[in-house]
């Protein structure tokens, strides 16, 4: 549930970006670049959960990156 939150704040807080360049009219001439410092391990294996400093899995290391913009 912590997680979905997380997600469902950083969505609502991106809709927000985008309403306020639409009413500003700029959204159309706006470069997005959305990334992250690292990722989620949410227990796939069975019993890792979180983002634990001494592991290098997959989950933790590849994390999105998201352009959108004029010519992208």
């Amino acid at each position: 549930d912590l997680y979905d939150g997380g997600v469902a704040y950083a969505d609502s807080t991106v809709g927000e970006i985008v309403d306020l360049l639409e009413s500003l009219g700029i959204y159309e001439e706006t470069l997005f670049v959305i990334t992250a410092d690292h990722g989620e391990i949410l227990g796939d294996d069975g019993h890792t959960l979180g983002h634990p400093a001494d592991a290098s899995y997959d989950d933790l290391l590849r994390v999105p990156l998201i352009l959108s913009g004029p010519g992208v």
